[in-house]
């Protein structure tokens, strides 16, 4: 049906850093394990470069703060405001009216407990959709002549709850 129409792929990514939380008690809780995109491999997909990695924030309950969400909310851009309620809904002391949300971010993520670590980026992966002839017919820009990836990235973990 994608192919009917119009749509000639599909990109997928697979994260090879699972995350995890240390809960109060001292165990830790997966919140998602890392993946080298194996389905993907047996799928046939096509290998591509792999997306950019580079220095990521986890957050207590395992996910990340993404650099676009933390630049919407320090410029006060839309999608600011739902940010800042993640942030603070997590533990963060919210912001004065009218404060410097660009001065207030480093210190509310430093009360949270979130953790810097470097992300190697994920892998990467297409599928050409349609019927054979079609298939063949599509370029794929960033193919690898490389074996599937097999590694998976040492996990990161973060404390539940932050660390006030």
């Amino acid at each position: 049906m994608a192919g009917q129409l119009g749509i000639r792929g599909v990109l997928a990514y697979s994260d090879p850093v699972g995350r995890h939380r240390i809960l109060p008690t001292g165990e830790t809780e997966i919140v998602t394990p890392g993946h080298c995109g194996g389905v993907y491999a047996i799928l046939a997909a096509l290998l591509l470069r792999r997306a950019r990695g580079g220095v990521r924030v986890l957050l207590p309950d395992g996910t990340t703060l993404v650099g676009r969400a933390a630049s919407k909310l320090t410029a006060g851009e839309r999608g600011a405001q739902g940010v800042l309620r993640r942030l603070v809904n997590l533990g963060a002391i919210p912001p004065a009216p009218h404060a410097d949300l660009a001065a207030w971010l480093p210190a509310a993520l430093r009360d949270l407990g979130a953790v810097e670590f470097h992300h190697p980026g994920n892998y990467k992966f297409a599928f050409r959709i349609g019927p054979r002839r079609q298939r063949r017919r599509v370029h794929v820009a960033g193919v690898v002549d490389e074996p599937y990836p097999t590694h998976i990235a040492p996990s990161i973990a973060v404390p539940a709850g932050g660390q006030r």
